[in-house]
């Protein structure tokens, strides 16, 4: 059993309603979420500080870093996210190795005619 596997088993709720789930290596697990009012990308990071990991992004991607770890057995970690449009400007929290970054979707209602 890998990390995401573990994850998975132990936390089956957390991520009922992600879109996508890819898994770049047996240590870091990434998901993401496309909800309606929010959209959020989950990067598990076990070994890195809060000081090593970086989030930057351009229009339509979230580009995540994570650089000199503690651990010889893990690799550096880039991973590159597609965005939807429409997003602002994002809450990023990291805390005990899981990369949380959660985009507000401004819902937008148009009255209908009934007819």
């Amino acid at each position: 059993m890998d990390f995401c596997d573990f994850f998975d088993t132990f936390t089956p709720n957390l991520f009922k309603y992600k879109t996508t789930q890819t898994y770049k290596s047996n240590v870091y697990c990434e998901f993401t979420n496309d909800l309606s009012d929010k959209f959020e990308v989950v990067v598990t990071l076990p070994g890195f500080s809060k000081e090593n990991v970086s989030v930057s992004r351009s229009e339509d991607k979230l580009i995540v870093r994570a650089k000199n770890n503690n651990f010889k057995d893990f690799e550096d970690y880039e991973g590159t996210f597609d965005l939807p449009s429409g997003l602002d400007n994002p809450e990023v929290h990291y805390s005990d190795g899981v990369l949380h970054v959660v985009f507000k979707k401004e819902l937008k209602e148009t009255k209908l005619e009934v007819l």
